[in-house]
């Protein structure tokens, strides 16, 4: 049975200047399999994924990567598992 990499349930982040960026957005990637996170200017990918190395906190929600929380451990610990391979395309 594969691990999970990265889960996350319900996450919540308001941008501080009041501009809601994520509203219960959940995702489940296990281990080996790879995703692509697609969608228009402005509607919150690279918020989303500031929030799996922990540059962002969110103020609901649980965000994991292989089973530890990323509000609990330090940025250090979670770049070991090079999970995040972040590439702009530009058609």
């Amino acid at each position: 049975m594969k691990k999970k990499a990265i889960s996350v349930k319900n996450l919540n982040y308001t941008h501080p200047d009041g501009t809601k960026a994520l509203e219960d957005a959940s995702l489940e990637v296990y281990e080996g399999e790879r995703i692509a996170i697609v969608g228009p200017n402005g509607a919150g990918k690279t918020t989303f994924l500031l929030h799996l190395n922990g540059i962002l906190r969110g103020s609901d929600g649980q965000v994991e990567v292989f089973g530890k929380s990323v509000d609990k451990e330090k940025k250090e610990e979670l770049l070991k598992y090079h999970i995040l391979n972040l590439r702009r395309s530009f058609l």
